[in-house]
Parts: structure tokens; C-alpha cells; sequence
């Protein structure tokens, strides 16, 4: 799993409940190859962009635009396409010094978002960092996606959006995506009655119903969208003992961790903690 998931409560996949209705976790616990092999549908139809099976109309569409499908396409042809393949090559997108990452603190209190702060480094390619960027904002201002998470704007910050999980789909031959949204919510009594620690003090993030069935955020190279997970009806497929989160390696051979998030307070941009085979 991501090297911190403030979503798992270790030891209890008791999930958030009103009627009797289960808002964000599965009591049911599969293997690792049960779970994978469930996930990879889901792939499917995000890739060849159909809708042959019926439960894939549950989850949400992201559209991307012409510009923004124009962007990715000469971004993967001109990048990625020279780093395709099984073996994990991500060493040569990055630049080769290290970026030590701002993180929020006071006193003897930490945020750590991260798994090691003074590893983190920048992409080589400026047109990569764009697509990156590229697609996170387009979470971040769809309307329809904050419409099923409660009425809830996705916000870029280290409260709900900021960081995915680069992979490469063997099946495929692609490269792909899993972005995770509401990261630390708001405590609430109701919807989000746990104490994730000084990472959540000063959450703007209101917790719902909804917020955490649509945590998850799927892209794919070759398809011209992203797809929201909707784990109310794809529970089975979330990691036992969190908050209704997909796992980064179900989908893939991971790469990196990719951040969203500003230096030193400054202006946002994009580091990466790239990870060994």
C-alpha cells in the first residue's frame, strides 16, 4: 500500500453505517489475487471506453476535453513511449538531485505526507509535469464529480487531493493512475468519527455520506477520460481495513508516487517518490 494511508484503521474494517446501509468499507475480506482479478474489469472499461458491463454505469466519467486529450497524447509519445516496458525505468524521468518537500509542522507535531521528505524529487520533462498537473485540475473542476461527492468541491490540497499513484498496466501495455481524494476529512461524530492525527487538525474538508465511496480516481494513457470509483458498489475490490481505498499495486506495477503540492510554501508544482522493482 502507499507508504501512509491515513484511511486505514488498523485493526477494525468496521465501516461507516446509518440504517444499516454501509457507506465506506466491505466486511468481506478477499485474497490478494481474488481482489486483483476483481479490479481488472474495471480497467477494461476505462481503456476500451464501453459500457458492456452494467455496473460500470455506476461510476463516473470524467470527460477530458480536445486540448487536454491533444495534450496527453503528444506527452505520451514524446515521454513515455521511451520508458515503456515490465521493468521499472522511472530513474530516468526524474532529475538526479533531491528536493526536501515542506512539510507542515509545529513544535514536535508533523504532518508527514510523504515517506521520506528529503527524497523527493522533480520530473526531468516540463511537458510530463503538465500532463500531471493537467490531471489533477481536471478533478479538481469537474462539477459532476463534486455533485456525487455530497455537493463537495474537490479542493487541491494536502486536506483531499494532492497525490497519485503512477503504475504501469502489464495487460495493457499502458500506463495509468490511481488518484486519492479526501485524504483527511474533517472529524465527525457521524460520517468520519475517526482522529487521523495532526495531519487532519485544521480540515476544511466536511465530511458526507458520499465523500468516501468516491475517494478513488482512475486514468488510463489511450482512454479519453477518468473514472471515479464508486466502492458503494465496488467494495470488494477496496484494501481490508480502510476507508473505501483502492490499492495502488492491484492495478499495476507501481512506479511512483506522484505529489501535488508546493516547496517551502511556494508556488505548487509536481515531486515524485519514485520507487525500485
Amino acid at each position: 500500500m502507499a507508504f501512509i494511508n491515513p484511511l486505514v484503521i488498523p485493526g477494525n474494517n468496521s465501516a461507516l453505517r446509518s440504517k444499516g446501509r454501509t457507506y465506506c468499507c466491505s466486511d468481506v475480506f478477499l485474497s490478494d489475487t481474488e481482489r486483483r482479478n476483481r479490479v481488472q474489469p474495471m480497467l477494461r472499461e476505462l481503456l476500451h471506453n464501453t459500457q458492456n458491463n452494467p455496473e460500470y454505469g455506476r461510476h463516473l466519467k470524467i470527460m477530458l476535453n480536445d486540448g487536454q486529450r491533444w495534450t496527453i497524447h503528444r506527452t505520451v509519445f514524446s515521454v513515455l513511449n521511451a520508458v515503456r516496458g515490465t521493468v521499472n525505468q522511472c530513474e530516468q524521468l526524474l532529475t538526479s538531485h533531491t528536493v526536501k518537500l515542506f512539510e507542515h509542522s509545529t513544535g514536535k507535531e508533523c504532518c508527514q505526507l510523504i515517506p521520506d521528505s528529503s527524497a523527493m524529487r522533480r520530473l526531468e520533462s516540463r511537458e510530463l509535469e503538465a500532463m500531471f498537473i493537467l490531471l489533477f485540475q481536471a478533478i479538481q473542476s469537474n462539477k459532476k464529480f463534486a455533485q456525487v461527492r455530497g455537493g463537495v468541491p474537490v479542493q487541491l490540497s494536502h486536506f483531499d487531493l494532492h497525490h497519485g499513484h503512477f503504475f504501469y498496466h502489464e495487460e495493457s501495455q499502458q500506463f495509468g493512475i490511481l488518484f486519492h481524494c479526501a485524504e483527511y476529512p474533517k472529524y465527525h461524530s457521524q460520517w468520519m468519527p475517526y482522529n487521523l492525527g495532526f495531519c487532519q487538525k485544521g480540515s476544511d474538508l466536511y465530511p458526507n455520506p458520499k465523500l468516501l465511496l468516491t475517494r478513488n480516481v482512475v486514468w488510463l494513457e489511450n482512454s479519453n477520460h477518468l473514472l471515479a470509483i464508486n466502492t458503494e458498489f465496488a467494495a470488494d475490490v477496496t484494501y481490508p481495513g480502510s476507508l473505501g481505498t483502492l490499492y495502488e499495486r492491484d492495478l499495476g506495477m507501481l512506479w511512483m508516487d506522484v505529489f501535488f503540492l508546493a516547496e517551502n510554501d511556494n508556488t505548487p508544482g509536481i515531486f515524485v517518490y519514485p520507487y525500485s522493482v
